[in-house]
């Protein structure tokens, strides 16, 4: 199981000049996740047919997903996220978002947790091969 922390912007429209905040890129937790705190009073949120997970050791039920527009070093990307009340902290730090596996399969993020980097050379070349 892979971690990186990093800092994101997080945006509703994609023009917005966001919010920066700690994100986990986490290989271990297969959907993302977003404070409510945080999230941006333009982000577009839907109702979703809910589910139950475990998280942090509480069981929580998910209700919505919310589509955020995001930076990762001046590069952009897009996911949803499950708000939830609480993430915690690692090293001390707060924690906003958990960007899970599924996001970054789908814009083709590399973690190397034990160098503590990423490979974002997909998202440099905005370029993808779907079939």
């Amino acid at each position: 199981m892979g971690r990186i922390v990093e800092k994101i912007t997080i945006k509703g429209d994609p023009t917005s000049s966001g919010k920066e905040v700690l994100a986990l890129f986490d290989t271990g937790s297969e959907r993302s996740y977003v404070k409510k705190n945080i999230l941006p009073s333009d982000v577009i949120c839907s109702p979703i047919l809910h589910f139950k997970t475990k998280f942090g050791g509480s069981t929580l039920e998910i209700k919505e997903t919310c589509l955020l527009n995001s930076e990762i070093q001046g590069l952009a990307f897009n996911f949803y996220a499950y708000p939830i009340e609480e993430i915690g902290k690692i090293d001390g730090k707060g924690i906003s978002v958990i960007i899970g596996a599924l996001t970054m399969e789908e814009w083709d993020i590399r973690p190397y947790p034990k160098e503590k980097r990423m490979d974002l050379t997909a998202l440099k070349k905005r370029e993808f091969l779907e079939f």
